[in-house]
């Protein structure tokens, strides 16, 4: 998903200021404002609703037959656009093509019958499109608040936004709990299964992201350069009870977690020196199995603040 312009700040700097009884000097008035920016970018990503409205072109390819297609994040004010890369060019679809449905829960394409190319092979599909809800409804209080959160713990930790650096590792309890109190559930095709691998009332509700090593080459030997996404999926994590880990010489626990995912092509190209992004929080990969057929299986270990910025 690619945004086509600003992204509006769900927290101003002043309204931070106000809310952790901070000073009104502006000499930190710059970094604030990073890491307002990063932890509002964190808090979209792992609830997958954007904080205030932005134009967007999200890129689909569109199997033979494709009737309805559901949008990664929620909710979508309106659809500009609806354009097919064919064989002779892009071609805009007839409004009258296809229906915007579920906007504000569960967004989603309806296409009708015979709409999409008939080719054999999927066609690139692009669609524009108006997201975001407003950040002053009251039910999104809590994600700002989270913002505010994550934001004064950075600073205070004296973490800088910058880059590679913007994925700052473990958060506060408040923070993850206020995340987790509102993700964007799965669309209804991963609703709740009692076959098929999954437990009894088991969702694929969370929206994780797979990073990769991105290695690169320094002219005398190739060397890690940062981390880069490989896929975002549909996904059940259950977190467990952590293990102990030394860090600055002190003994700190760090959080476990199960996360179980459909074994597609991409979640089959999943190894253990990847990494995931989910729920605000950066985790190593410690295992992975498969407990029944159609289904992969990652042992997680959160990674602390020191180590994540590697």
């Amino acid at each position: 998903m690619r945004v086509l312009g600003p992204v509006p700040g769900a927290v101003s700097v002043a309204e931070f200021k106000r809310a952790t009884h901070m000073d009104e000097g502006t000499e930190d008035d710059a970094a604030l404002a990073a890491c307002l920016a990063a932890a509002q970018s964190l808090v979209e990503q792992a609830t997958n609703r954007p904080l205030g409205p932005r134009e967007v072109e999200i890129t689909l390819e569109a199997v033979p037959g494709l009737r309805r297609w559901w949008f990664p994040c929620a909710p979508v004010l309106s659809v500009a656009q609806v354009v097919v890369e064919t064989e002779t060019g892009a071609q805009a679809f007839d409004p009258a093509r296809w229906r915007l449905r579920l906007a504000h829960d569960e967004p989603q394409i309806d296409f009708a019958a015979g709409a999409l190319p008939s080719s054999a092979a999927p066609c690139p599909v692009s669609i524009t499109a108006t997201v975001g809800a407003d950040p002053e409804s009251p039910a999104l209080l809590p994600l700002r608040q989270a913002i505010v959160l994550i934001a004064r713990d950075w600073h205070a930790a004296g973490i800088t936004i910058a880059g590679e650096a913007a994925s700052p590792g473990a958060l506060s309890f408040g923070a993850r709990a206020m995340l987790r109190a509102r993700p964007l559930s799965a669309p209804a095709r991963d609703g709740v299964r009692a076959f098929g691998g999954l437990r009894m009332g088991e969702r694929l509700d969370t929206r994780v992201t797979i990073l990769r090593p991105r290695i690169g080459d320094d002219g005398l030997s190739r060397c890690f350069t940062g981390w880069e996404e490989l896929a975002t999926l549909w996904a059940s994590l259950r977190e467990t009870a952590g293990d102990e880990a030394a860090a600055a010489g002190q003994i700190e626990t760090r959080g476990g977690a199960r996360l179980r995912l459909r074994a597609s092509r991409r979640a089959r190209q999943i190894t253990a020196a990847d990494r995931v992004r989910a729920r605000g929080q950066l985790w190593e990969i410690r295992g992975i199995c498969a407990p029944a057929a159609g289904l992969i299986e990652l042992s997680l270990a959160a990674i602390m603040i020191g180590k994540a910025a590697g």
